[in-house]
């Protein structure tokens, strides 16, 4: 069910030309990907799922439901952090 979950979900752009690298088990990994997908991934709105020893490109959506079905898949899904303006949040006018 997993397999075929990711298998039909996967987003791999086999013309990627951007390295998106992140941090797995403590090693540094990296897949290649579109300039969308970069921006998506840095985001948050897409992750890397490893299964059967391959990164696979999906949404976020996608991956949460993997890692609900099987907590032991690796799942990266980077948090997008906040933009620091320099504005206090509680400044008021």
């Amino acid at each position: 069910m997993l397999q075929k979950l990711v298998s039909e979900s996967r987003l791999n752009d086999p013309s990627g030309d951007i390295a998106h690298h992140f941090s797995l088990n403590g090693a540094i990994k990296t897949v290649y990907v579109n300039r969308r997908q970069h921006e998506e991934l840095t985001c948050g709105e897409l992750a890397i799922v490893v299964l059967s020893r391959r990164h696979h490109l999906v949404s976020a959506h996608v991956a949460a439901k993997v890692k609900e079905l099987d907590p032991h898949i690796p799942v990266v899904i980077t948090k997008a952090l906040p933009i620091d303006d320099g504005v206090p949040d509680d400044l008021m006018w």
